[in-house]
């Protein structure tokens, strides 16, 4: 099965999960990944496998559907020192800074059960994103975890 697929998912509701962004490579559909805050954005090191050159790349956020959203440009792409192409399921991890800084404004809050929401980030007047803000705590085992993502599901 191909690696670009989430077995037993399920489309989520529109903007339910507002830190998820999706990376384009030339306009395609790379991979997804989570804004931590209004400049940066974590996503996997495999996704830069084709070009480190961030001209090649946006970050679309305020997106449910691949093309929708809103398109930023990118400043620098920076991976984990160790990781190696050659072995990617290792050290996988890349921060991504967006040239672009967001600008916080007021927004009515959103609850959630599985994570803590962070402040809203206002993309325009249309389009609004929200920055993930992730447990301090180590996960508990038999809890429940979710997984969201910008993905094919089968």
């Amino acid at each position: 099965m191909p690696e670009n697929r989430l077995v037993g998912g399920s489309e989520s509701d529109p903007h339910s999960w507002p830190w998820v962004i999706q990376l384009t490579y030339r306009g395609t559909h790379r991979c997804g990944g989570a804004l931590i805050d209004e400049e940066f954005v974590i996503t996997a090191a495999h996704c830069f496998a084709r070009s480190r050159n961030p001209a090649m790349y946006r970050v679309r956020v305020g997106a449910h559907r691949s093309g929708s959203g809103r398109g930023h440009f990118i400043r620098n792409i920076s991976t984990h020192s160790l990781f190696n192409v050659l072995w990617p399921s290792s050290f996988d991890v890349a921060l991504v800074r967006l040239i672009i800084v967001f600008h916080r404004t007021s927004m009515k809050s959103l609850s959630s059960t599985c994570f803590r929401i962070g402040p809203p980030v206002k993309l325009n007047e249309t389009e609004t994103a929200r920055t993930i803000c992730l447990p301090s705590l180590p996960s508990v085992a038999h809890q429940m975890c979710v997984v969201a993502g910008e993905q094919s599901i089968f």
